[in-house]
């Protein structure tokens, strides 16, 4: 789910529909079950982390990010559902360099 999708992240979060959290909750959550895979379903929890950040639950969309980061390192766009995710609960500390090490895979900051 990353590339052009996370891109048009702020404009979604602007235009989202709430009515429709519930068809796309429910979708991510069949292609979850549906795609068992040995790698995950990285899109998917992308996905759910997106919609838990836009609903507020920012605990859940913490967690959820965090297992498709685990699957999918390489996604800046989870990485910017984890660092809104981080910023909802109030943790903005930032690293010693701009972007940390997210370009290396090393820490995940701030979570």
């Amino acid at each position: 789910m990353g590339g052009a999708g996370h891109a048009r992240a702020p404009v979604k979060q602007r235009t989202a529909v709430p009515r429709r959290y519930p068809d796309a909750d429910a979708a991510l959550g069949r292609s979850l079950r549906l795609r068992l895979r040995p790698d995950g379903n990285a899109a998917a929890l992308s996905g759910l982390a997106a919609l838990r950040t836009v609903q507020r639950r920012y605990v859940e969309a913490q967690d959820l990010a965090r297992r498709a980061v685990a699957l999918s390192p390489d996604d800046l766009g989870v990485r910017g559902t984890l660092a809104d995710a981080a910023s909802g609960l109030g943790r903005t500390t930032r690293p010693a360099t701009p972007w940390g090490t997210c370009w290396t895979g090393g820490s995940t900051w701030p979570y």
